[in-house]
């Protein structure tokens, strides 16, 4: 049976420990809370920082990620792991068809962006 666990989606980012200590975290990372504190668990989530994605015991769900943009073909843990791969913040307790559209909403929302690039 598989539970969510948080996980970082920048490629690295900065944070200052419950403990004092600062240390970089890395696209992937499980968030642990014995490290972050909860308020800056919940900023960072939402920022669009970290998100929750399945896992089976300690491990991250792995899957191929196919080409081109999820429908519902693919499975959840396909889904995951792209939403990990491009960095797209999803809330808590998504069911696969709002990951979908959140998914489809973050890269129109990119493309948007893209065009108004000089």
């Amino acid at each position: 049976m598989s539970a969510g666990k948080r996980v970082f989606l920048a490629p690295a980012t900065f944070i200052e420990g419950i403990n004092g200590i600062g240390a970089f975290f890395y696209r992937g990372t499980v968030v642990d809370p014995n490290v972050i504190s909860a308020d800056d668990i919940a900023k960072l989530e939402a920022n669009g920082i970290i998100s929750t994605v399945e896992f089976e015991g300690e491990t991250p769900v792995v899957a191929d990620v196919p080409a081109g943009v999820p429908d519902e073909s693919w499975t959840v843990a396909q889904i995951d792991a792209y939403i990990v791969q491009e960095g797209i913040a999803v809330p808590a307790g998504s069911n696969k068809g709002e990951k979908l559209r959140v998914i489809l909403e973050a890269l129109a929302a990119r493309e948007a962006d893209e065009g108004d690039l000089p």
